[in-house]
């Protein structure tokens, strides 16, 4: 499991956050694949307020990546997005179990 703020730090922390670094047009596969990996530990638990900023962070990944590929970054980023959208599509069908 991972928390939030492990989830922010890799995916938008300015330092090294995957997404930050494709909003400047950087596309990057080590840390796209580090970004991935964050997500694919991601597990809701019974804390709703973690849960909630989880998903809130989560939330936009697909349209980051649309954004990224009307600028026209080069990089695998249609690779990447299909990846990301299926542990997305994962991860948001687990969510109905938490309200069961």
């Amino acid at each position: 499991m991972i928390s939030s703020h492990e989830i922010e730090n890799e995916l938008f922390s300015v330092e090294v956050g995957f997404f930050v670094k494709l909003h400047q047009r950087e596309f990057n596969d080590v840390a796209a694949n580090r970004a991935l990996a964050a997500v694919r530990k991601i597990e809701f638990g019974k804390d709703h307020k973690e849960n909630y900023r989880i998903i809130m962070l989560i939330w936009p990944i697909s349209q980051l990546f649309d954004v990224a590929i009307g600028y026209g970054v080069s990089g695998n980023i249609e690779y990447y997005k299909k990846l990301f959208d299926e542990e997305l599509f994962k991860i948001f069908g687990s969510l109905s179990a938490l309200v069961e």
